[in-house]
């Protein structure tokens, strides 16, 4: 052991081949705590401090405390020092996240002064949190009983509770949740560490501030750093004011483990859904079985390989006797998370009534594998993909990926190096395709297992409603039994709460936070090499150090598909590389293209050139290793020519799938879905885009869904004639991403390919014009038990300037942040304007949509009483800059450069918005007021939730619907 400085030991260096960087370790003995760093020239630096947080219940304490240490420190006492740096910073990443059993501060910064910023801030907060003091933080992020006059009566607001209301909505969430607290009843995962938001009420800020106390501190702590990092500053700064200050009292936080009682359990439950699904459709079933342990690192990595092979990828044998039986819609492999790595089945959309068929299934199949063996040529291909996600560890965001994958092991007492380390791994598992190993695993593991759980879990309508009417009444029997007096005094409470989230900042307390200056943001963008290979088909090439991977996208124009036909693309989109083709099934497909690629995807894309007109192009993009790339282009010309659209039962289950699945993004994610509606009333790119991925899209899946039998044939007929209008070598551009030593064989390669395409001869047309609906504004309605709130407009993109990332900067985190999220209660609330013409102001789980709609039409009033000092202002300017200045993985160049492309954007057009936001003045931004007030004065409204909540809703909509309502008209 050597010894270093700055109160801490130098334990260990050792360098790791399988991330290619030398990892450090670093114990403090006085307080106990534990510095790792992974050494690199990465300039995209990171920190991330991760804390042991078991819940004992499912208040949501570990969930409110990651929210509110951010909210003000000793140092940093302003009201949201993270919101101040979300404003300010440069950081690529800013963030925290709350997992089952521990909470981890992650950031990232490519400017080294503001990646020593941003550790301060973080560290400040988790050890010296002003919560512990201001009660009116646990009650802003966490709960408070709501009343503002003595007619109203008693409700429950606060960030954490509407963000855990709209959680609760995600049946996946809910189904995985009920598997964990059923299979471990008696241990720390059979809380809900996020929050029930039923139960979140229970915490009280006693309770709150003691789990702060024993768990923050170094001893229950590991500080990840990763990149450049001036190692003697970093350490210094992490002494000197945080661990120095603390001594270690020996006394670890320890996880419930409770023994897994050898058991058979079957039981039925019911998940949070709306009217129209049933149990004889709408079913799950899940199917676990105790694995192994996280620390046992052989059987835990060995773990998602099997789960792969078994029941996610296409050519499994769970996922053909089930799915290709037509026993249910989908099945998934559970997501094994925690100390318990539990070997689970999904089985999505069945009839519960068929529960002991499915089950009997499960096992027999099971058993047959155990007996005659899984397949190698689908294992060996499952570990090169997983290899490939391995070496990619989150690209640009390498750092946080690998701090997360450290502290993932390291909450169980393992080696954190342990959680970086795969190369011995799959080398062992490689050896062992040519033995029977993967067989007797199954057999000991799954086949023999002594503990089983079966869980039904049927759809209960009205379920959200039930349990609001339930807390109303016991609301409503408290406040009949509390006195005048005591009224006033919550009343009171609910004002003191008001005026503490009202009050501005001190300006002594504001420069107190750690500031970048203008002259520390690069006045030009990066340069991202390119070059033309060729001009027939248009081949561009983007040097870049990509360790021996090929990233190769090939797009082609879509100006002869008419606007009739925009659904099918996407639906060709999604099934190609599904289907069988001449020389494929869709399994030994799908197996192919894991073995090569890092994934295949098809998309057909929108690109916005103005305020009027746009391009669509349909995208095939991938990543190979080295000579992969030639096999792996020969398997897109198979699949582009050859693939067949025959396959009644095939197409209809992936298209049922999908329409699943929209369901859900439009519960979890319906701000972005509310947006691209709302763009949808006044943008043709944007309608484009809606009815290939939005609301017009998923009508269509549902309309065809519903009368598939008849119109098969003639939707077969439409999808083969635009898949052959599509593959012209006359409408491609190729965009490569590699090693500058690649560049030859890939255009070698790719001029081969055009070559293999058919040529119309024709050059790139005008795109169609699109007829805009004659709606304003719509709300749909969900299960959702809060709102996605959206408004906006369209303007002339001649009118756009750099400014406007400016503006947008100061709306989101400053105006609608303190009104939407801070006094409201949503989970968040933003303001976007993009250059080709489009404002758009959204909320996301928000329990307000009246209150929300009037704060949008209140940004111009607020621009015009915009009063910021100069140095105020050139914070907001710097905190605009991760626009212009983020990490340029080859991936990223790659799409950066094809986008430019065809929307015929130059580097120096955009340095010039990078010129004109720097420059950005006061007056700039309050002569945006009457803009804004124009577009807000007639605006596009689109809201998706609470069908109640928008039914109550003050706000005339030109049209309501419910989301699985077939639209009748637009």
């Amino acid at each position: 052991m050597t010894n270093y400085k700055h109160g801490f030991n130098e334990i260990s260096k050792e360098y790791l081949a399988d991330i290619d960087a030398t990892v450090w370790r670093f114990d403090h003995p006085q307080s106990g705590g534990q510095v790792m760093w992974i050494d690199n020239d990465d300039r995209n630096r990171s920190f991330a401090i991760g804390f042991l947080t078991p819940p004992e219940d499912s208040t949501g304490v570990a969930h409110i405390v990651e929210h509110s240490v951010l909210s003000g420190s000793r140092k940093y006492s302003v009201k949201d020092p993270f919101m101040q740096m979300m404003k300010t910073s440069m950081a690529t990443f800013l963030n925290a996240l709350t997992f089952s059993d521990m909470t981890v501060y992650p950031v990232s910064s490519m400017n080294e002064e503001d990646f020593h910023h941003l550790m301060d801030v973080y560290l400040d907060a988790v050890f010296y949190p002003k919560m512990l003091s201001q009660p009116n933080i646990f009650k802003q992020e966490g709960w408070h009983k709501e009343i503002l006059s003595s007619e109203d009566p008693i409700t429950i607001s606060g960030v954490v509770y509407n963000e855990m209301r709209g959680a609760f909505a995600d049946v996946d969430r809910a189904i995985v949740s009920a598997v964990a607290e059923n299979l471990h009843p008696q241990s720390t995962y059979s809380h809900e560490s996020g929050g029930n938001p039923y139960v979140i009420p229970d915490l009280t800020y006693q309770d709150f501030c003691r789990f702060h106390q024993d768990h923050y501190r170094p001893d229950n702590a590991l500080l990840c750093l990763y990149g450049a990092v001036d190692i003697d500053r970093a350490l210094a700064q992490i002494d000197e004011e945080y661990f120095a200050e603390f001594t270690t009292n020996d006394q670890p936080i320890s996880l419930a483990l409770p023994t897994i009682p050898c058991e058979n359990k079957v039981k039925t439950l019911t998940y949070p859904a709306d009217d129209t699904m049933t149990a004889d459709q709408h079913s799950y079933l899940t199917y676990t079985l105790p694995f192994t342990t996280v620390t046992n690192r052989e059987e835990a990595f060995l773990l998602p390989l099997l789960a792969e092979a078994l029941v996610d990828a296409e050519a499994s044998p769970l996922r053909q006797a089930i799915v290709e039986a037509g026993y249910a819609e989908d099945i998934s492999a559970y997501p094994a998370d925690g100390y318990y790595q539990d070997f689970g089945i999904i089985v999505e959309n069945m009839n519960s009534q068929q529960a002991d068929q499915i089950v009997a299934i499960i096992e027999e199949t099971l058993a047959r594998v155990a007996k005659q063996g899984l397949d190698r040529n689908l294992l060996a291909a499952i570990m090169n993909s997983r290899e490939f996600y391995y070496r990619q560890a989150g690209g640009a965001m390498r750092g946080i990926t690998h701090s997360i994958q450290m502290l993932s092991v390291w909450r169980y007492g393992e080696r954190p190096l342990s959680g970086l380390e795969y190369e011995s791994s799959f080398a062992f598992f490689r050896e062992q395709l040519q033995s029977d190993y993967y067989e007797k695993i199954i057999h000991n593991r799954l086949v023999e297992a002594k503990t089983k759980q079966v869980l039904i879990h049927e759809p209960q309508a009205n379920y959200f409603i039930s349990q609001d009417q339930t807390l109303e009444e016991k609301l409503a029997q408290e406040k009949a039994r509390l006195s005048q007096a005591e009224i006033d005094q919550l009343i009171q409470d609910n004002l003191s709460l008001r005026e503490y989230q009202n009050q501005a900042d001190q300006a002594e307390d504001l420069a107190k936070l750690p500031q970048l200056h203008l002259d520390d943001v690069p006045t030009k963008t990066q340069v991202i090499p390119e070059e033309t290979l060729s001009h027939s088909p248009l081949i561009l090439f983007h040097g870049q150090e990509a360790a021996g991977v090929r990233y190769i996208s090939l797009s082609f124009a879509l100006d002869q598909i008419s606007a009739d036909a925009i659904p099918y693309l996407k639906d060709l989109a999604i099934l190609l590389g599904a289907l069988p083709t001449e020389n494929y099934s869709y399994q030994d497909l799908d197996t192919e293209l894991m073995k090569l690629t890092a994934g295949l995807s098809f998309q057909p894309k929108v690109y916005a050139l103005d305020s009027e007109s746009y391009k669509s192009q349909m995208a095939i993009d991938f990543a190979a290793i080295g000579d992969n790339s030639q096999p792996a282009l020969d398997l897109v010309t198979e699949i582009i020519t050859c693939s067949d659209f025959s396959q009644k039962a095939r197409i209809k289950n992936i298209l049922t799938r999908v329409k699943t699945e929209m369901e859900q993004y439009f519960e979890a994610s319906g701000h972005q879905a509310a947006l691209a509606r709302l763009r949808s009333f006044y943008s043709q790119a944007s309608l484009y885009g809606e009815r290939l991925a939005g609301l017009a899209y998923y009508d269509h899946l549902v309309e065809f869904l519903a009368h598939f039998d008849q119109e098969f044939a003639s939707w077969q007929e439409r999808i083969r004639e635009i898949n052959n209008l599509i593959w012209d070598r006359d409408r491609l551009i190729v965009s490569l991403a590699a090693d500058a030593s690649d560049k030859e064989s890939l255009l070698t390669e790719l001029q081969a390919f055009a070559h293999g395409l058919t040529s119309s001869g024709r050059q790139v047309q005008a795109f169609p014009d699109l007829e805009l609906p004659t709606i304003n504004s719509q709300a749909i309605t969900t299960n959702s038990n809060v709102q996605y709130v959206a408004m906006g407009g369209g303007f002339a993109s001649d009118d756009y300037r750099g400014q406007a990332l400016v503006l947008a900067n100061i709306v989101s985190k400053g105006y609608l942040y303190d009104h939407i999220r801070v006094q409201s209660g949503a989970y968040g609330a933003g303001l976007t304007i993009r250059p080709s013409g489009d404002l758009g102001a959204y909320s996301y789980r928000d329990p307000k949509l009246d209150q929300s709609l009037t704060t949008y039409r209140g940004i111009g009033e607020s621009l015009r009483k915009l009063s910021l000092s100069q140095s105020q202002l050139d914070q907001f300017i710097i905190g605009s800059m991760k626009a212009f200045h983020y990490p340029i993985t080859p991936a990223k160049a790659n799409q950066v450069m094809l986008t430019r492309y065809l929307k015929g954007i130059s580097k120096e057009a955009i340095d010039r918005r990078l010129t004109e936001a720097l420059a950005t003045s006061l007056t700039d931004l309050q002569s945006y007021a009457d803009f804004v007030d124009k577009i807000m004065a007639d605006p596009a409204v689109v809201v998706i939730g609470n069908k109640q909540n928008i039914l109550d809703s003050k706000f005339a909509f030109d049209h309501i619907r419910a989301l699985k309502e077939k639209e009748q008209s637009d």
